[in-house]
């Protein structure tokens, strides 16, 4: 069992992206997701194959998954 606090960010634009790189190198964090609110979404699908969930219709593309995360940013 890892003891890293899983995460998710809420909004994949620069800041959400910028977070997400530094989280992906974190010791003490695992993300999980990364929601965003459009399909096309530079920032997730910069992160496909690196981030579990990766919604694109928001914090309800994490309904399913809410059981996975700990926090949110």
């Amino acid at each position: 069992m890892s003891n890293k606090v899983r995460v998710a960010i809420l909004g994949s634009g620069n800041i959400g992206s910028d977070l997400a790189e530094r989280l992906l190198r974190s010791e003490d964090f695992e993300l999980v997701a990364v929601a965003g609110r459009r399909p096309d979404s530079p920032g997730l699908r910069r992160l496909e194959s690196r981030v579990r969930f990766l919604p694109h219709n928001g914090l309800r593309g994490l309904e399913d998954s809410i059981d996975e995360i700990d926090g949110f940013f």
